[in-house]
């Protein structure tokens, strides 16, 4: 699970963050509000921070295999490349 927590100035603009970086499918998992910066709890703005999380998918892309050729067919195809010199 892929968690994240979001701070914003208004609940409408931290779930609007969520829902762009995690994706629609995103849970909210605690949220609170909170004051922050102030002078001695003069000029406090209120923000919400929200915890959320989504679930990692793994990737169903498979790897493919490289075919590596031998020794022989790799000295054949140098000698075709660059004639008989090696």
């Amino acid at each position: 699970m892929k968690i994240r927590q979001f701070v914003a100035p208004t609940m409408e603009q931290a779930v609007k963050a969520i829902r762009i970086e995690l994706g629609t499918e995103a849970v909210i998992l605690h949220s609170r509000e909170v004051k922050t910066g102030g002078w001695f709890g003069f000029f406090e703005k209120t923000q919400y921070q929200i915890t959320a999380g989504t679930e990692v998918k793994e990737s169903t892309r498979e790897v493919e295999s490289i075919r590596v050729p031998n020794e022989s067919t790799l000295q054949k195809r140098l000698a075709d490349i660059y004639g008989r010199w090696v």
